[in-house]
């Protein structure tokens, strides 16, 4: 089972974040880094449902998402996303759980390991705070591999078939939540 939250503080800044007909609205500006981290977390999802709610905004600013995978598991992942929560940290957490344990992240820069069926479980806890920003969340890492990509002729780490499935995705969401939650079948 897996786990995520994602929040933002408001959805005003920059405008386009909201609006569906300019940019994708919400799920295209931020949700869709967590499906797409859902797919290389778990696998590719059987189906989805998606709840959206005009909470604050005249759009749809509250997104519940839950997915079903066809691995051996048959894993259930559940994201919840909410656009007008200020800007509370961790703005995202990733929550996975096993055979009595779970492995949560906080951002990137807290990781928290958690084993054992004993009242007090063994815990591991690491911190990368005193990373500079740039490492820490990835970005030096995804430049260098783009770099590499385009100068050397480097297999991309993210392929065009990744992106295009994350989209996939998003527009199930939006379909699933015009349609109060039905299930949608996400087609290989």
């Amino acid at each position: 089972m897996v786990d995520i939250k994602m929040v933002r503080g408001e959805m005003e800044r920059p405008p386009w974040t909201k609006v569906r007909e300019v940019a994708g609205g919400f799920l295209y500006d931020s949700v869709i880094h967590m499906l797409d981290l859902s797919r290389w977390l778990v696998g590719e999802p059987e189906t989805v449902r998606c709840l959206a709610r005009r909470n604050i905004y005249p759009h749809p600013d509250g997104f519940v998402i839950m997915m079903e995978f066809s691995n051996e598991e048959r894993t259930i992942l559940s994201i919840t996303s909410a656009g007008h929560a200020s800007w509370v940290y961790p703005f995202e957490r990733v929550e996975v759980y096993g055979d009595h344990c779970s492995a949560i992240t906080e951002e990137s820069l807290r990781l928290t390991f958690a084993w054992g069926k004993e009242d007090v479980p063994n815990i591991e806890v690491y911190q990368f705070t005193k990373l500079p920003e740039h490492v820490a969340w990835g970005f030096k890492e995804e430049d260098d591999l783009f770099v590499e990509a385009v100068d050397k002729g480097a297999t991309p780490s993210v392929t065009v078939e990744d992106a295009y499935k994350a989209v996939k995705l998003v527009e199930a969401c939006y379909t699933s939540a015009e349609k109060n939650g039905e299930p949608i079948e996400i087609t290989r």
